[in-house]
């Protein structure tokens, strides 16, 4: 039989084969990071996390997945969720019944992800779908409490529709990053790299320098498309497989790395380089382990007293966290007097081909051999060698299916495929949708459009995408946020830096942020189209805050939002000077809101023609008085960020996306009184007592 007999012309096993070792080592650093952002959370606990900071509950809107931090809104509930969500990330990193612990641990990511949506960030989203697909792959084969407890010999890597469903979910990310860049500033122009390292909330200062070469960043423009359309590619060519993913790995590593350098893009860089540690291929270990086992290994035995259960047990863990499963471990034997020396040294020996070591000179033998190189100190030794003796578990305990396997069987293997097929549908529905806004209405009607509840299941499931990232252009409206408070001696101060008031542009914009999740929240200060309910919870939260902490004149009687906002051009242009945008005003509810340009009205029309007031949950309005006036109560949140919209600078740059919004979210939260059209409307004081009508904005959704 030849070899070409025996091996496929396609090795589509190799291509979605995933080695326990990498799996192991992406179970470490993925546990590692989820432990750390929740840690960089804490002290946010109260601002960001409970009802008495930016976004109390009551204001969310929209469409999320369950959320337990959404039952309660105290800061006791919410330190509770985040002890809870540290002690998991701990047992992940243990490795202790490692599928279910996976499954816990995208739950809470999902929990906290919806408590906040302004926060969200590209990396958010891949933590949460690398902690998914680990559902359904054996992180616990190896290195892990799971490998040290159970009997069972793992596999030496796993091809199944978890392993399929990860390989994908990774090469997706980039292809759609490829996909969205395809067009405009990116492949055409060439000016993307240049125009994200302008954007001031990120570059580094690495960055900084970098965006003073634009044909260097032309290049790297160029560069980013080929690598995210090309560079997954290396995973599906029949060649050498493995040496193909080891640089397909080695790539990307390098990539999100350069992308760390030079510009602070949260959890995204991160995340992605632990993502590609789970691809490593065997061969790599199979060099790599020899090179650090110590030729001293192959001689070790461990014995143990038979009646020692627990301290076999004990030693299995040991054996494991030191990194030496190879060293075999087998009851003392008591006709050559094992067992009576075993029992009279603590319950256990190091057997090498000439010595019997116990107690603390087995422990200190073993921590040498070990690759990870600790240090063996007296106080370490001492207590790795009583916890070892101590005893206890004279029953065997009874054999236990490895608590690393995964999901299996016919049910668990159709949801992995079915969750395969929706995420790649979700995708390319996601991208194509996109595309067909940009087209005349006439050209939009020819395209199949998808039902909202596709999305929606992945929204309630935390498996929503997208993968834009600077695409299809970075953005080209930036600056920075002055938080202005009046106080009541007439004096103005820079409320949200407790400083003298400044107008002028921070030296180094990046420094200015606590972490990367305060980066996005303040960006999407101006964004009130796609999070209306942010610059209402900010403004009053930081109004309350600072009264709280001030007395007599200095407190506030109101404070704004201003947004001096720059614009990004291309090489070679003069950007124009910073420009002046109100975004929002806080007065106190003691206080009437006066609006000198006219008062607000949101009009829905029905198909039938019937007009409606949505701020006023739906009451009719009859021809020619769109003003209900006093007499029906204003319900809706909204209204207040509706109106000081309207009214500032701003209106011309958001009132368009507000409108949208407005008009989608009516309808999906009470389609029985669905509406086909939405004016937004000012009333305007006229001669004569007269109030006419102005329409500023109209709009048919999407």
């Amino acid at each position: 039989m030849t070899q070409s007999d025996t091996q496929p012309v396609i090795p589509v096993r190799e291509f979605f084969a995933l080695d326990v070792r990498s799996l192991a080592l992406f179970r470490v650093a993925l546990a590692v990071f989820i432990l750390l952002d929740w840690i960089d959370r804490l002290p946010d606990l109260r601002i960001l996390y409970s009802d008495e900071g930016i976004l109390p509950r009551n204001l969310i809107t929209g469409i999320h997945p369950f959320s337990l931090h959404m039952l309660h809104g105290s800061v006791w509930f919410q330190a509770i969720l985040f002890a809870i969500a540290i002690g998991l990330s701990l047992l992940l990193l243990l490795g202790w019944r490692t599928p279910w612990i996976c499954f816990w641990n995208f739950l809470f990511l999902v929990s906290i992800h919806a408590r906040n949506p302004p926060m969200m960030q590209g990396g958010d989203v891949l933590l949460r779908m690398l902690t998914f697909w680990s559902i359904f792959l054996p992180l616990g084969a190896c290195w892990s409490l799971d490998a040290a407890r159970s009997s069972a010999k793992p596999p030496r890597d796993v091809v199944s529709p978890g392993s399929v469903g990860y390989v994908l979910q990774l090469c997706l990310v980039y292809w759609f990053a490829a996909a969205w860049k395809w067009l405009g500033p990116w492949r055409e122009e060439g000016t993307a790299v240049y125009l994200a390292l302008h954007v001031d909330h990120f570059p580094t200062r690495l960055g900084l320098i970098l965006r003073e070469y634009p044909d260097l960043c032309w290049f790297l423009t160029h560069a980013t498309i080929w690598i995210e359309t090309l560079g997954p590619v290396l995973l599906f060519l029949p060649f050498n497989v493995g040496l193909q993913r080891m640089l397909c790995v080695a790539l990307f590593i390098h990539f999100h790395a350069g992308l760390a350098l030079t510009m602070e893009l949260g959890h995204f860089p991160f995340v992605g380089m632990i993502g590609w540690l789970a691809l490593v291929p065997s061969g790599f270990w199979n060099r790599l382990v020899p090179r650090l086992r110590s030729p001293e290994v192959a001689k070790l035995t461990l014995v143990v007293d038979p009646d020692r259960a627990k301290t076999a047990r004990r030693l299995a863990y040991l054996k494991t966290f030191l990194l030496l499963q190879e060293i075999p471990l087998r009851e003392a034997r008591s006709e050559s007097g094992e067992q009576a020396r075993c029992r009279k040294q603590g319950g256990w020996a190091l057997l090498d081909e000439s010595s019997e070591l116990f107690s603390q000179e087995a422990v200190r033998r073993l921590i040498a051999c070990s690759p990870l190189w600790l240090p063996s100190s007296g106080l370490l030794v001492r207590t790795v060698s009583n916890w070892l003796s101590r005893p206890g578990g004279r029953k065997r305990p009874e054999p236990v299916p490895p608590g690393w396997m995964p999901p299996s069987g016919l049910m668990a293997n159709t949801l992995a495929i079915f969750f395969i097929v929706y995420i790649v549908s979700y995708n390319v529905f996601h991208f194509v949708g996109a595309r067909a806004q940009e087209l005349p209405p006439e050209e939009r009607a020819k395209w199949f459009v998808v039902p909202d509840q596709f999305g929606q299941l992945g929204t309630a499931l935390g498996i929503d995408q997208a993968w834009g990232l600077f695409a299809p252009q970075p953005g080209r409206y930036v600056g920075w946020f002055v938080v202005v408070g009046e106080q009541k001696n007439g004096e103005l101060v820079d409320v949200y830096n407790n400083a003298p008031l400044s107008w002028e542009k921070p030296k180094f914009l990046t420094l200015t942020y606590e972490s990367g999740h305060w980066r996005k929240l303040r960006m999407n200060l101006a964004a009130p189209a796609a999070y209306p309910y942010l610059l209402p919870g900010f403004t009053r939260y930081y109004f309350d805050e600072w009264n709280r902490r001030h007395e007599g004149n200095k407190k506030l009687k109101s404070l704004s939002v201003w947004w001096m906002r720059e614009t990004t051009v291309p090489p070679g242009e003069t950007p124009p000077p910073p420009e002046k945008i109100l975004l929002g005003t806080y007065t106190p509810p003691t206080l009437k809101p006066s609006f000198a340009k006219g008062t607000i009205v949101v009009l829905g029309i029905r198909p039938d023609g019937t007009r409606i007031d949505l701020m006023r949950a739906g009451a009719v309005v009859p021809e020619g008085n769109p003003d209900l006036g006093p007499t029906v109560p204003i319900v809706s949140p909204l209204y207040l960020t509706v109106t000081e919209l309207a009214n500032s600078d701003a209106a011309k740059y958001v009132l368009d996306g507000l409108a949208r919004y407005l008009f989608d979210e009516w309808n999906k939260t009470k389609p029985d009184a669905a509406i086909q059209k939405l004016q937004i409307l000012r009333m305007e004081p006229r001669e004569g007592g007269r109030v006419e009508p102005v329409l500023l904005v109209e709009s048919l959704g999407k």
